[in-house]
């Protein structure tokens, strides 16, 4: 009886770099031994991607920091990020917290802080905005309707399309 096999691979294409510094990724299909390779329209800082050394490993994507996940997640592929979802959620709660999904889903719409804190069942204490809060901002995750005006009382705050990006990577895996 015959075997019918399937794989799909991606791959760098380190040697043939753009302007920007990023090489571009292709995706290579087998179906029963014969090779298809299609071009992406993506790319990705050749940094952030570590080739297999196994045949019969997987090409992954390694995140060693908080800022090689804002960089891959400025810069997203629907295809990529199909394999980051789990190390992307283990970095959050290591170097953020693990708050992160919950409060970019809150923030589909513009809503203030009290409203925020109260939807993720969180005292107003001002630690909570320290701990939660402020790190997505300075990220780029969530803006501020009045960032001129930092405290005032009419402040409301959104998922930025950066920040959007990042949930649809966290959302690939649930």
């Amino acid at each position: 009886m015959k075997r019918d096999s399937f794989g799909v691979l991606f791959l760098l294409k380190k040697n043939q770099l753009l302007k920007n510094g990023e090489a571009s990724v292709s995706m290579r299909i087998t179906v029963n031994g014969q090779r298809e390779e299609v071009r992406t329209k993506k790319s990705i800082n050749p940094a952030l991607w570590s080739q297999a050394k196994d045949s019969n490993q997987v090409n992954t994507i390694i995140f060693n920091s908080l800022e090689d996940l804002v960089a891959f997640s400025n810069q997203v592929s629907n295809q990529v990020s199909n394999q980051v979802g789990d190390q992307v959620k283990i970095i959050l709660k290591e170097q953020l917290h693990d708050r992160v999904k919950e409060i970019l889903d809150v923030l589909n719409t513009w809503i203030d802080k009290e409203s925020l804190f109260d939807d993720m069942n969180l005292s107003r204490q001002s630690k909570n905005r320290k701990k939660y809060l402020d790190p997505l901002l300075k990220i780029g995750w969530v803006e501020m309707e009045f960032p001129d005006k930092k405290t005032s009382p009419n402040q409301r705050y959104r998922i930025t399309e950066s920040g959007k990006r990042l949930l649809k990577i966290i959302n690939k895996k649930d």
